[in-house]
Parts: C-alpha cells; structure tokens; sequence
C-alpha cells in the first residue's frame, strides 16, 4: 500500500495518515495466533477454503516438509514472543526489538537470519501491505551485527524479564486468593518451566512417587526432545491433591488431564499465565515496570521468565551446579545460549535468590 493510497484513504476516512497505518497494523496476540494456526493448516491440507483472498499467496505456494518445519518454528517463537509483551501493533520497531529480543536469547546469527526470512514471508502471505513494507524495510542483518556482543545494547534496549528473589515469590504466594496460581506460582519457582510448557503440562507427564516430571520442550527443533525435573515432597502432594478435587472448581476439571485447566477448555493458553504472574507480581506489590517497550507502554520485569532466571540461578550454586548441568535443565540448545541468556541479566546485578 503506497504512501499515496494511504494519504487518499485518511482524505476519506476524515483521518490522519498515522491513524490509517495504527489500524492496518493493528493485531491483538489473540488475532496472531488465529491467523498463524490458520495459515499452516492451510500450508498442512492445501486448500482455500478456510480463506480470504489475504491468504492467496500462502494457498498458491509450495513448501516442503523441512521448510514447513523450520517457518512453523519461526512463527511460533515470534508468536510467542508477541503474548509475552502483549504486543498490539506488528511494525518496524515490533520486528527490531524481536531480534534484539533473539540477540539477548542468545541466539546465533546463522540462527537469526533464516528465522526472520520465514518471519518475512508469513508476513507477506498473510497481512496487508503496510506491513510487509515495514518488516521488509528492517535492516535486520545491519541491526544483528550493530548489536552482538555489544554491551550498548544492554543499556540502550533495557534487560527484561529479571530473576524473582526468594522474599518476593513469598509475598506472591501469601497473596494467592485462586488455588490454582498458587499451584502455577509454586511449580514456576521449583521447575521453571516456560509459559507454553507450564500451559501444555499434563498429569501424565508427573510421576508422584518419583517426584519427577517430565517435560516436552517448547522450544527445541525436534519434537520429541524432553528434560526431567525434580519436586519436593510438599509441593508433591500439594499438586496430586489439586489433581484429586482443587481443579473440580473450573469446569473442565473432571474432563481435563492437563494440570492448568479453565472453564471455557482443557488447558490455559500461555499467555494468559503470563499475564496471571504479572499481575500477581503487582498485587504484591513486588511488580516493577521498566521503559524498554513498545509505543510509549512500560514492561513488566517480573514475568514467567523471571521464575526461569532465578531457578537457573538457585541450581547453579547448588554444591554440583554446573552451566552444562543448568543448560538440561532449561531446555537450552546449547551452552553458548545459556551464558548469554545469564549474562546479559547478572552483569550490573548481584543477585541472591535467598
């Protein structure tokens, strides 16, 4: 869409031509998702039918199982990353912080760069054309380098998500009224789970008499990748006595084997438990909001994330803690992802999770 469409659009419309591009590039986490499962159904079956003509270039064109393995990962994480900060607008500055986002992940440049291609073209198969102009006018190559291994970066684009400390998932649990984000809060501190897998985790997955659980990693390339971790005794038998009778107060509860079920399906979405921890975190009043985000809004710096930082944290000075160790335990690729992901918040903090 050029500029000059636009600025005719505003004539008629009666409005100014940034009002024109905020409602062309206006799309809720709840709308992304829709569209993302609908265009790789529509990539899986090969048919028009579920389709405006938006998804024209999507129907007519081909991809192989490996591709279509590789963009679905891109897609997703991108999603996922989108709920995380609920995001409202997919623009140029969405896309750049989303790499800076990759950059401080810890995420290689071999690995950046296919990502954003497959991000570029669900982009352009799905949405209008000012959004494609503007995540095609990202100089994301010129952006990785300006900012890998660069310390500016920290200070210029803020640190996110930072580790919760022992004292404050006290006060989020003393002011936990609903028994089921008690058993979230709880499960976060002693697993650290990410959102997506706190979400999909189901009773099967828990072995009550080893106290272990395992969980499939939400974010490796291979399906059936998946780590073991430990619960304490009390924590336990909290879990199998919400499993017994404290999930028959939501409705799906006597139909649901997932561990987090609500009243509309058999398992919560992600970012609903996101946004759950953030505002525990407020009614804590532990919640602190930094202004590193997007149109003018502050981001929350307790999150989901947080209970991931400070179990890594906790498990590194552990008498046999080890990066290799904490790496398994995460869920991290490799080794040089996770020294990123520590460094980049222990830097200028000293941090006891005690």
């Amino acid at each position: 869409m050029s500029e000059t469409l636009i600025e005719i659009l505003a004539s008629i419309e009666g409005k100014d031509a940034d009002d024109i591009i905020d409602e062309k590039t206006n799309v809720t986490p709840e709308q992304l998702e829709q569209d993302y499962l609908d265009y790789f159904e529509a990539k899986l079956i090969g048919t028009r039918d579920l389709y405006d003509s938006r998804y024209q270039r999507a129907e007519n064109s081909t991809m192989n199982k490996s591709t279509y393995r590789q963009r679905e990962i891109a897609v997703e994480q991108f999603k996922d990353f989108y709920d995380e900060y609920n995001y409202s607008n997919l623009n140029k500055d969405t896309f750049e912080t989303y790499i800076i986002h990759m950059i401080k992940e810890g995420y290689s440049v071999e690995t950046i760069k296919p990502r954003f291609r497959h991000i570029t073209v669900f982009i352009a198969d799905t949405y209008n054309e000012i959004i494609e102009n503007m995540i095609r006018d990202v100089q994301y190559k010129k952006l990785i380098y300006k900012n890998i291994d660069s310390h500016e970066r920290n200070e210029a684009e803020g640190k996110g998500a930072r580790p919760i400390k022992y004292e404050e998932y006290q006060k989020m649990l003393d002011v936990c009224e609903k028994r089921r984000l008690y058993i979230l809060t709880k499960l976060l501190w002693q697993t650290g789970l990410r959102a997506k897998e706190a979400a999909h985790l189901n009773f099967s997955d828990v072995d009550f008499e080893n106290r272990k659980v395992t969980v499939k990693t939400a974010k490796q390339q291979k399906e059936d990748k998946e780590r073991t971790l430990s619960l304490n005794i009390k924590f336990a038998s909290e879990l199998r006595n919400w499993k017994k009778s404290g999930r028959y107060e939501i409705y799906y509860g006597s139909e649901s084997e997932y561990v987090f079920p609500t009243k509309k399906s058999h398992h919560v979405k992600p970012q609903n438990l996101t946004a759950s921890i953030k505002d525990l975190a407020f009614e804590a009043g532990v919640q602190d909001y930094n202004r590193f985000a997007q149109n003018g809004n502050k981001r929350a710096e307790i999150t989901v994330h947080s209970f991931r930082k400070s179990f890594a944290f906790r498990r590194l000075q552990d008498p046999d803690g080890n990066l290799r160790k904490v790496q398994v335990l995460l869920g991290h690729s490799n080794l040089d992802q996770l020294k990123t992901y520590l460094r980049l918040d222990t830097e200028d903090m000293d941090y006891n999770p005690r």
